[in-house]
């Protein structure tokens, strides 16, 4: 074990010596993800953090002291995003959750939680995160990790979901929240779930008028098609926004989850409190919203979406670690082994919020509610609503790096071409990000964050998993160096799990 943290140890610290030299990758398939068209016998050279050049390999010769990769029978896609993303602790973010990314081939991440305003309270999950600090050493190869886009703390209503979020209690303290993300230089305001209606158009006109992006959850208080009218650049997940949009008896469910949401807000904060409105929320109302789903209706959602250019990230992966719970992994549990025993302990416990406390009759209604919101991803997408791949990972069943895959599988199952969901995790968040000119295609000029892989993912979207190398800003990891990143995870969640065994004795 001292051996293979030793190793880790040394991969981390000669990261930013291996940048120095220059990277081509010879005689590789290039996918432009924009079309779908594939570049054959290629050669990509990669110089500091940059593309330099994308040519034909006939003739060509890498220069003395480059880094050469054989890309024979290879194909070279853009870097991976998250589109989704929530870091965690500084040490579990260090040593879990970014190299799970980069060994994913994640090479960008768009954190929904950012650092909080001020000091975190003692239990929150983002106690001491350090975004800037991250960004910091990422760039400077100290830190192995992705590119990072990282919003407000989230910004809810007056008596937040979860400590270290921000409670806006007025119009005032609405637009004041608006202020303080710009002066921050967050990325974009996330906007929460008790967020109360008159608050919600304040911030979001203020958010216009200061030209800062906000995007999150739809409030309670709100209906999916307002927030697309009011300007939110994304809708987070699929969930229960779309199941009463697309209901006969949409005016009823969003009137008993409105009652649910003020039964929340009164009386004391507890987690008995949060798991009794996930049930009422969640739980409950699932045969409803089977019996009165609407295909129409969902169109006409979907139609008023792409009209207004709203974004949508589904996180269908969320959706199904909801959905069957430990029966994620039924078939093959290997990726638990990257995950801390405390983590996989409470997403079992029968106190977990979300999973706890389920009968039979629940978990098979959340079967057919996960095929629910797989059929109204697929409505979504037939009717141009730009779709994004995330995760949000960490929570029950979903885990960094390797879930995005899962995203991409699941997205292809929701009726998107392997190309359309490839795209969704590439070109699409460099779109979003209105940042074509540095990211989401393989091009010269654009910043070198790249995936080798072994086989065509246009044929078969499960081929983003066979990953012989990545770029990510411009530094190699070989296949070799994905395994040691890898190993360095799963001893860190050996020693974990060890300490956590102890602590119970």
């Amino acid at each position: 074990m001292r051996l293979a943290i030793t190793l880790f140890v040394m991969l981390l610290s000669f990261v930013e010596a291996q940048a120095a030299s220059p990277i081509v990758i010879t005689h590789v398939t290039v996918i432009d993800v924009r079309t779908g068209e594939h570049q054959r016998d290629m050669v990509v050279l990669v110089t500091d953090n940059r593309i330099t050049a994308v040519e034909p390999a006939k003739g060509r010769h890498p220069a003395p002291g480059a880094r050469v990769v054989d890309g024979t029978g290879k194909f070279l896609i853009p870097g991976l995003w998250d589109m989704h993303h929530h870091s965690g602790s500084d040490a579990d973010t260090r040593k879990f959750i970014f190299p799970l990314e980069i060994a994913n081939g994640v090479t960008g991440v768009r954190d929904c939680w950012g650092d909080c305003w001020g000091n975190c309270p003692d239990d929150s999950l983002p106690i001491d995160k350090g975004t800037m600090r991250w960004r910091a050493e990422i760039a400077a190869g100290t830190l192995v990790g992705p590119k990072i886009v990282a919003s407000s703390p989230l910004i809810d209503g007056p008596r937040p979901f979860w400590p270290g979020a921000v409670a806006i209690h007025s119009v005032e303290e609405a637009r004041a929240a608006v202020d303080n993300a710009v002066a921050r230089r967050d990325d974009f305001i996330k906007v929460y779930s008790f967020l109360h209606r008159d608050a919600y158009f304040a911030l979001a006109e203020e958010a216009k008028r200061k030209k800062i992006v906000f995007a999150g959850h739809v409030p309670y208080f709100l209906r999916v098609t307002e927030v697309s009218g009011a300007g939110q650049r994304s809708i987070e997940h699929m969930l229960d926004n779309f199941s009463i949009a697309c209901s006969t008896e949409e005016q009823q469910l969003f009137q008993q989850r409105l009652a649910a949401a003020e039964d929340y807000e009164s009386g004391v904060d507890s987690d008995e409190k949060r798991h009794k409105f996930f049930a009422l929320t969640l739980n409950r109302p699932i045969p409803r919203w089977l019996a009165t789903y609407d295909p129409s209706k969902c169109q006409s959602v979907a139609r008023h979406l792409a009209s207004n250019h709203t974004w949508v990230t589904p996180t269908l992966v969320l959706s199904r670690g909801w959905a069957f719970g430990r029966e994620t992994y039924k078939q093959d549990d290997s990726r638990l082994q990257f995950v801390k025993n405390d983590q996989i302990q409470d997403w079992s416990s029968p106190d977990n919020i979300i999973l706890g406390g389920r009968s039979s009759e629940d978990w098979k209604n959340w079967h057919a509610f996960f095929e629910q919101q797989v059929e109204a991803v697929r409505v979504l997408h037939e009717a141009g609503v730009p779709l994004l791949a995330g995760t949000d990972d960490g929570e029950p069943y979903v885990i960094a790096g390797f879930s995005l895959h899962d995203e991409l599988a699941l997205l292809v199952q929701a009726g998107l071409s392997p190309l359309e969901a490839l795209q969704t995790a590439t070109i699409n968040p460099a779109k979003y990000l209105d940042d074509e000119k540095d990211y989401g295609s393989v091009a010269a000029g654009k910043v070198a964050d790249l995936v080798l892989l072994d086989a065509d993912p246009t044929v078969d979207i499960h081929n983003t998993t066979k990953i012989s190398a990545v770029v990510a800003n411009g530094r190699l990891f070989t296949r070799a160096d994905l395994d040691e990143l890898l190993k360095g995870v799963k001893e860190a969640a050996v020693v974990k799990k060890s300490v956590s065994a102890a602590s119970r004795k």
